[in-house]
C-alpha cells in the first residue's frame, strides 16, 4: 500500500523515506549512495554464494530494522511492521526493487563483508549499519514494549515544542533532520502561517513504529505532529499534517 499523503503533508514531512509497499516510516542517518551503482535498473547475475554475504539486519532507525533473507538465488527485505519483497541486483552490490524507486547498495570493507546498507528511494538516503540477530531483536522489543505501554517520552511535550518551532537550531534535531527543516523552511513556515497559533495540544499514543503522536489545535485548523527519538534523545524523523 502506498503512503499519499495530502498536499501540506508532503511538504512539512521531515526527513522521512516511506517504502511504496507498506506506511512504515523511519529515518536515520542519511548519507547519498554511491550513484554509479544504483542508476542502472539492468538485472545482473550475481552467484547465491555472494547474495548469501548479504543475508542479514540493518538498522533503520530507532524501531526499524532492515532484514534481508535469501530463498535460492532471490534476495529479499523486510521492514519492521511489512512484508518481504524482492530485490534484483544491478552489480554484485548494488540492487533495486521492480515495484517501486528504491535503489540500494550494500557498502562493504576490504574483506569484501557488508557494513551498511546505502538505501535510496524517490530522492531520500538512508545509510543502515548492519547489525547481528540480538540487537535487531533488541530493537523490536524496544518497539513492541513502547507499543504496548503508550507512553509518551519523558520530554515529549519540549520536543514537541521543538518541532513545532520555526528554527532548525535546536541540539536536539539530528543534522539530517536539521537540514531537512532548513531546505523546506519556506513551505513549513506557510503551513504553520496558514494554521495560525497553537491554541492546545493533546498526546494521542504512540504508533506501531514507536512515535509519539499529538494532535495540535490552532486558531485556524489542527494538525497531527508526530516525532521518534533516539536512544540518546536526539531527534531523528518528525512529521506533521493536517
Amino acid at each position: 500500500m502506498l503512503l499519499k499523503p495530502g498536499k501540506w503533508a508532503r511538504l512539512s514531512a521531515l526527513a522521512m523515506v516511506c517504502v511504496s509497499l507498506g506506511v512504515t516510516a523511519f529515518a536515520a542517518q542519511v548519507t547519498p549512495p554511491d550513484v554509479a551503482t544504483t542508476s542502472a535498473d539492468h538485472e545482473v547475475s550475481v552467484s547465491p554464494a555472494v547474495l548469501a554475504g548479504y543475508v542479514g539486519f540493518y538498522r533503520f532507525g530507532p524501531y526499524s530494522v532492515m532484514t534481508v533473507k535469501l530463498d535460492g538465488s532471490q534476495l529479499s527485505m523486510q521492514l519492521t511492521g511489512q512484508g518481504f519483497f524482492p530485490i534484483y541486483p544491478s552489480s554484485t552490490n548494488g540492487f533495486f526493487a521492480k515495484v517501486a524507486n528504491v535503489h540500494l547498495n550494500f557498502v562493504l570493507d576490504a574483506q569484501g563483508q557488508p557494513t551498511a546498507m546505502a538505501f535510496s528511494q524517490n530522492g531520500k538516503h538512508i545509510n543502515a549499519p548492519r547489525i547481528d540477530a540480538a540487537a535487531a531483536q533488541g530493537i523490536v522489543n524496544a518497539l513492541q514494549a513502547r507499543v504496548r505501554a503508550q507512553q509518551p517520552y519523558p520530554d515529549s511535550e519540549q520536543v514537541l515544542k521543538i518541532v513545532l518551532s520555526p528554527s532548525s537550531d535546536s541540539p536536539r534535531l539530528s543534522p539530517p533532520l536539521a537540514q531537512a527543516r532548513r531546505n523546506q523552511k519556506a513551505a513549513i513556515d506557510a503551513f504553520a502561517a496558514k494554521l495560525g497559533p497553537v491554541t492546545s495540544q493533546a498526546f494521542i499514543g504512540v504508533t506501531p513504529q514507536g512515535w509519539d503522536k499529538y494532535l495540535v489545535r490552532h486558531e485556524n485548523g489542527t494538525e497531527e505532529v508526530l516525532f521518534v527519538l533516539d536512544s540518546d534523545g536526539t531527534i531523528v524523523g518528525a512529521l506533521r499534517r493536517p
